[in-house]
């Protein structure tokens, strides 16, 4: 009869230790709703005026842990965590990129470069293998696009080149160019070049064999770099400062016009490419970054109830959300943002959110507690989030299924 009912004690206290647990994960994973939608996937998803939930700390960061008011002390919650991160790469990555399968149940293909300029695949064991060896230099810059299917990648030589990642071949591009991005569908490429002392816009398709070359515009500005959310309209962004005042423009493609997009000290965005949706960020004082969604012409729909960097924040590949690293804390006490950060004069500690914006959810994707990370270069399909791990170089992955 003792042993029974020490064994029925054992049993209700494991059931409420799993339960417990998962509670504390299903708390820690819904954090908040954004106000102001009516419907589900209505719009606005926030109140540009809405109280921003969450406090700034010593080191300038928006906390991340006080947009939860729950509690993830279970080792259970943290073990979970730590079983979905993972390390990828055996060494630092120079740029990496993602393919969005066709089928959803497929798992994306994961490529990077590694500080010899060599293209290396990984492969679904883990495996890593070198598909492609440049000899064009030590990677400085790289950038996909909407599927993954090509990559373009600044050298430290100078060398501009697109690397295509079916038939692993490389195209070498003008090395003149100052700023590049790929289309919405991936298919041509914008970029800007010298021309006198001002810059030109041209568009090029590179899904042909022939140049198609277009001049879209001569423009007196300087230090910028481009977008290109959506298929008429290309951003211009001016290099970000906390204390530059700075102005972005939208250009129309169909009628050729230039239209003010924004303004603001340290001014900044993220756009996505799969839907009309941008991220804003504006310094508003020397260690505090504000972020706003905004559609692409430049209208706030809602302010977000943290501080983060451009940097650190992206929009998914496949989906209608958006991935921001925030900053629990920084190192070196005060910094000026986004200067030091760019400068790499600070680094920061994260937790991951994702910004549903169909449904109009925030939600803690990954945990500071579990690990030390200062997430940059964000990138998520299907289940699959990305990220490079300033402390080390390395490339991370959470499984988010």
């Amino acid at each position: 009869m003792k042993r029974t009912a020490i064994i029925i004690i054992v049993v209700i206290i494991a059931v409420a230790v799993a339960v417990g647990v998962y509670l504390g994960y299903q708390k820690s994973k819904s954090v908040i709703s954004l106000t102001g939608s009516t419907q589900q996937g209505a719009l606005p998803i926030g109140t540009s005026n809405g109280e921003a939930a969450g406090s700034t700390n010593q080191g300038g960061a928006a906390s991340a842990e006080n947009i939860s008011s729950t509690s993830t002390e279970e080792a259970g919650y943290f073990q979970d965590q730590k079983q979905r991160l993972s390390i990828l790469t055996t060494q630092p990555v120079m740029g990496y990129w993602m393919t969005v399968p066709k089928i959803a149940s497929t798992t994306p293909q994961i490529f990077y470069l590694d500080q010899k300029g060599e293209v290396v695949e990984i492969d679904q064991t883990g495996k890593e293998n070198v598909v492609s060896n440049s000899n064009l230099g030590i990677p400085v810059r790289s950038l996909q696009n909407i599927d993954g299917s090509k990559v373009i990648v600044l050298f430290d030589s100078g060398i501009l080149a697109i690397f295509d990642t079916a038939s692993k071949v490389w195209q070498s591009l003008d090395s003149s160019i100052s700023s590049f991005v790929f289309s919405p569908d991936g298919k041509s490429i914008a970029y800007v070049k010298p021309n006198g002392a001002r810059n030109s816009i041209y568009t090029q398709n590179i899904s042909t064999t022939k140049k198609n070359l277009t001049l879209v515009a001569t423009l007196n500005i300087q230090d910028f770099s481009i977008a290109w959310p959506s298929v008429s309209t290309i951003i211009l962004v001016p290099k970000p400062a906390n204390q530059f005042y700075g102005q972005a423009w939208y250009l129309n493609l169909k009628n050729n016009t230039l239209n003010s997009l924004g303004f603001g000290n340290g001014l900044d965005y993220v756009f996505s490419q799969k839907a009309n949706y941008g991220i804003q960020f504006i310094s508003t004082d020397r260690s505090k970054i504000s972020v706003s969604i905004i559609n692409d012409s430049g209208k706030k729909l809602a302010d977000m109830p943290f501080s983060s960097i451009a940097a650190k924040c992206s929009f998914a590949q496949d989906a209608i959300a958006a991935y921001c690293a925030i900053p629990v804390s920084y190192t070196g006490g005060a910094v000026t943002l986004p200067d030091d950060y760019l400068k790499k004069a600070t680094f920061s500690n994260d937790s991951i959110y994702k910004i549903d914006l169909s449904s109009s959810q925030l939600t803690k994707i990954v945990d500071s507690g579990t690990a030390l990370i200062d997430a940059t270069d964000i990138r998520a399909a299907s289940s699959t989030l990305l990220f490079v791990n300033r402390l080390d170089g390395m490339l991370y992955r959470f499984n988010m299924q």
